[in-house]
């Protein structure tokens, strides 16, 4: 991972590039939107032959609009999902001024978020972990009791969650961010991994 921190005058710019090893956040993001947009292409190009069969007359019209109602609709949202997705291997872009905080991601989801800095430097930006429970529950043959958890590192500046990223990566770009937020703390937080 590298987190990049450039001066352009009075704003800093901090661009946070996640690593694509195996076993990494943005390596798992990047399979899944891979998968996700092939999944759009077979369902687009499964709706343009049932659309072309229903235009010569080989498929009756039942089954194509019902195929059409399901398929038609899946590829925008798996689309929406698979941007989404992509959004933690590819790289983030903050740009700090004295006004506001703006944070843009490298695809169009999710929307780039301005947070804006009343009495500047009152800001702090903090490691977030964000808990998915998954409780099981009893059945008819027996029961048991298995909860999956899982942790999934953000950023938090100003009641906005930037990420997810890996733990290392969340605290490079924590220490990163509070060096231009509050410089006269810079020397307390242990910068980790930051190039």
């Amino acid at each position: 991972m590298t987190v990049s921190v450039q001066r352009h005058g009075h704003r800093v710019e901090i661009v946070q590039k996640a690593d694509l090893v195996p076993g990494s956040i943005g390596w798992k993001a990047r399979l899944l939107a891979t998968g996700l947009f092939t999944t759009c292409i077979f369902l687009a190009a499964v709706s343009a032959l049932l659309f072309g069969k229903l235009v010569a007359g080989g498929v009756p019209a039942a089954e194509t609009w019902v195929g059409m109602i399901v398929m038609v609709p899946a590829v925008p949202c798996l689309a929406a999902a698979a941007f989404w997705e992509i959004s933690a291997a590819r790289p983030c872009r903050i740009t700090i001024s004295p006004a506001e905080i703006a944070v843009h991601y490298g695809s169009p989801l999710p929307r780039p978020f301005r947070i804006a800095r009343r009495p500047a430097g009152l800001l702090k930006a903090e490691v977030y972990h964000r808990t998915h429970r998954n409780h099981a529950s009893s059945r008819s043959h027996g029961s048991y009791n298995i909860t999956l958890k899982s942790r999934i590192p953000y950023v938090r500046c100003g009641g906005r969650l930037i990420g997810p990223m890996d733990e290392p990566d969340a605290k490079a770009l924590a220490a990163a961010m509070n060096a231009v937020l509050r410089p006269d703390q810079a020397g307390t937080a242990r910068v980790e991994r930051v190039c």
